[in-house]
């Protein structure tokens, strides 16, 4: 936790007035973990699933250190002639290093063998940004996966964030960790869209009772609400044998797929502007009722 304390007070002096500055831009929702296995990167593709499927156009953005893990989470090639490294070093535009992924979503990727982006200079993130904003009518709204926020570059997409989800599980050692990132947003003087995110969890009663041990906490010490998104439930393959990361549109009809469902909703009715169509909130791969 104090590891991820230091890393966090990097985000200082970036107060109410960098959120406002996000205003009129492309969305921004930034997905973080609290500490690393809460499964930021499962939630972060899932929701960008969920929401290019009712119907808004949306890239995934991979900040996250590139780990096997996480490979296998996002399901997309990595053989790929530019990723998010080009990006940030101008070899290349944004639009060049946008490919297709699973289930037709857009994806800028870390390439294999690049690299990576851990530590890119301010240019290299003021170009970024401005890449980002070039995007402004070909997406309605982008989804970061910042991992565990180990990337201290990453961190600062949360003052252009309309919403950062911050991704917990009902682990005693997580729901801490959780805590202490709160905590020290709180003591940089931010007041950062964050809302809570419980992953993994065994049941929605088990959700909640994470969600009430973070917000009581945050009340009586922070004197600070910290809202929940809808949690996700743990997937349970029945094949013991694999752990593969779940992906809403193989598994519509399970816990887990109706969850994502609702998390996609609610995360659409933040975000996305008042007004905008809801396509009746079909699905293409919705679950049976």
């Amino acid at each position: 936790m104090t590891d991820q304390a230091d890393k966090l007070r990097s985000l200082a002096g970036r107060g109410a007035g960098a959120v406002e500055r996000a205003d009129g831009e492309l969305p921004l929702v930034v997905v973080t973990g609290a500490r690393a296995g809460v499964g930021a990167t499962t939630v972060a593709l899932n929701l960008a699933a969920v929401l290019a499927d009712r119907g808004q156009k949306v890239l995934l953005v991979e900040t996250a250190p590139l780990r096997h893990e996480s490979g296998d989470a996002i399901a997309a090639r990595r053989d790929v002639e530019h990723g998010l490294g080009d990006v940030l070093a101008g070899t290349c535009g944004i639009e060049e290093a946008i490919v297709t992924g699973a289930g037709g979503l857009k994806m800028l990727l870390q390439r294999s063998g690049s690299r990576g982006a851990t530590d890119p200079t301010r240019q290299a993130y003021e170009r970024f940004l401005g890449e980002l904003r070039s995007l402004k009518g070909r997406f309605d709204l982008i989804v970061v996966d910042a991992g565990r926020g180990q990337a201290q570059w990453s961190q600062r997409l949360w003052s252009q964030s309309k919403l950062i989800a911050l991704v917990s599980t009902p682990d005693d050692d997580a729901v801490l960790d959780a805590y202490a990132t709160i905590k020290q947003s709180v003591a940089s003087g931010d007041e950062w869209p964050v809302r809570l995110l419980v992953n993994q969890a065994d049941s929605m009663a088990a959700a909640d009772r994470a969600h009430r041990r973070i917000y009581k906490s945050c009340q009586r010490f922070l004197s600070r609400s910290v809202p929940a998104l809808p949690a996700l439930l743990r997937y349970e393959s029945g094949n013991l044998g694999t752990r593969k990361p779940p992906r809403v549109w193989e598994v519509p009809n399970t816990p887990f797929g109706h969850a994502a469902l609702w998390l996609g909703r609610a995360v659409g009715e933040l975000v996305i502007k008042e007004g905008r169509a809801e396509h009746g909130g079909e699905t293409r791969w919705r679950a049976s009722a």
